[in-house]
């Protein structure tokens, strides 16, 4: 058997437990930075206020205290799981992941929601949603439910829109992905 071939394999390895370790890192020092008394748990008067209105969620053997394995298990709960539509846009026509910029990558594509029942033939207004992550993070996938509530009326079509991240192109790409996706949406709001 070579050793040589098993280094990437290991140095691979490696890297992936070193993530991890960063991850619960930062966990453990956001539980020790908030356990004022130093006792390893967490009482609802120690978190920061924010934080304070997930205390039952996170609390989830009812003790009245979060414990490290607690804390850690919340914060990690959702990581690898992909946001999934919440709201039902009833009365609305949903077309998922057009592409705007015609290219393949998943990034630059939209969610359009138009209303089924029209009362005028003009185009709608459109409500724009372009999620936050600071160009590092965040999909446009739960971007009609955070204005469904201007959606509900039946008098606005709805976008939701995706753009490349900076870790796959350099600022400022996002900026003009974004003006790529306002562009397609006007020369398209008579179809």
């Amino acid at each position: 058997m070579s050793y040589p071939r098993l280094i990437p394999l290991v140095v691979c390895i490696a890297t992936l437990g070193l993530v991890v370790s960063a991850q619960e890192s930062r966990n453990e020092e956001s539980f020790r930075n908030w356990d004022k008394n130093k006792d390893n748990k967490l009482s609802k008067d120690e978190l920061p206020n924010n934080a304070k209105r997930n205390f039952e969620r996170v609390d989830t053997n009812k003790s009245g205290f979060i414990s490290i394995k607690e804390h850690i298990a919340y914060l990690t709960r959702d990581k690898g799981k992909r946001q999934q539509p919440r709201t039902s846009l009833e009365g609305y026509k949903v077309m998922r992941n057009i592409s705007y910029a015609g290219t393949d990558n998943a990034r630059q594509t939209l969610d359009l929601a138009l209303p089924i029942k029209s009362t005028t033939d003009k185009p709608f207004p459109v409500v724009v949603f372009i999620h936050g992550g600071g160009w590092r993070g965040g999909r446009k996938d739960g971007g009609l439910n955070r204005i469904h509530g201007f959606l509900k009326s039946g008098n606005y079509a709805g976008v939701s829109v995706g753009y490349r991240l900076s870790n796959e192109v350099k600022w400022p790409a996002q900026i003009h992905d974004c003006k790529a996706a306002i562009r397609w949406i006007r020369a398209n709001a008579k179809k």
